[in-house]
């Protein structure tokens, strides 16, 4: 039995290139897709966290009695104002006068104000819903104050005792949806 070898040429044909060329540009194009999704995904995590560790930080002022230069000698609480206008700022202030509200403006740029600091968001996602609810229904409202005070942990929502959870959320330019909740015993959730 004799063998003979045939002899190729060794090279590409011009389909050949055409054909890896098309799996190449799908293959980059799944990765480009996945890659910008993946990029949301972790900027609206990263707000999510951003908005609970500020909530977390007006809890741990306020529960330590963290005091500022204040005129009176009473210790003030402390919170984070939230409003639908203004989807790409929150607030972080002293409630300087312990009314449970935020008595400052927006941007806080005056001194003297009970701002401590205005956050805003650069990544284009914003604020889309504030949210309450009671024992018998939810409501979303326009704007939401959480403060706390000492000596409790105890979130006091819009200053008002029968709401039992507040939820912030928080949307992508690409409609993706991320939740921050806050109960009214003061624990503090991502959904």
């Amino acid at each position: 039995m004799e063998y003979r070898f045939k002899h190729f040429n060794a090279g590409l044909t011009f389909i050949e290139l055409i054909v890896v060329m098309s799996i190449f540009a799908t293959l980059s194009g799944v990765v480009l897709f996945k890659f910008t999704n993946f990029t949301t995904n972790v900027s609206l995590q990263n707000l999510a966290h951003q908005i609970a560790l500020q909530i977390r930080t007006a809890q741990s002022d306020a529960v330590s009695g963290k005091k500022l230069n204040l005129v009176s000698s009473s210790i003030p609480s402390y919170g984070v104002y939230f409003n639908k206008i203004t989807s790409s700022k929150f607030i972080y202030f002293v409630d300087r006068n312990n009314d449970g509200t935020y008595d400052g403006s927006i941007p806080c740029n005056t001194a003297g104000t009970e701002c401590l600091d205005e956050i805003n968001i650069n990544t284009g996602d914003k604020i889309s819903d504030l949210c309450v609810t009671t024992s018998s229904s939810t409501q979303c409202l326009s704007s939401l104050v959480i403060t706390f005070t000492r000596p409790f942990h105890d979130a006091y929502i819009n200053q008002d005792k029968s709401i039992l959870n507040a939820e912030i959320k928080i949307e992508s330019p690409k409609g993706n949806i991320k939740s921050i909740r806050i109960s009214s015993i003061g624990q503090i959730s991502i959904e």
